[in-house]
């Protein structure tokens, strides 16, 4: 008569001792998503900052353009 040795499931069972989770366990999956997610959000509200004050200095620099641009007309260089 050979014994075959438990499977670790089986050892676990019979301590009574949950299992632990692995890297497939959706607990770690949504842990690693919301991660992530919050890491995202902050880099996107980052990026939008940025882009907002681009938008502000492309408005200030086509002012400046047009107002050389008039002065140049209004001295005849143009």
């Amino acid at each position: 008569m050979t014994k075959e040795p438990m499977t670790t499931e089986e050892e676990y069972r019979n301590a009574d001792v949950p299992m632990p989770k692995g890297p497939n366990d959706l607990e770690e999956i949504i842990r690693v998503l919301e991660t992530r997610n919050r890491y995202l959000h902050k880099h996107v509200e980052k990026l939008t900052e940025e882009v907002h004050v681009l938008r502000e200095d492309n408005v200030m620099l086509a002012k400046q353009i047009d107002d050389k641009v008039r002065k140049m007309r209004e001295s005849g260089l143009i």
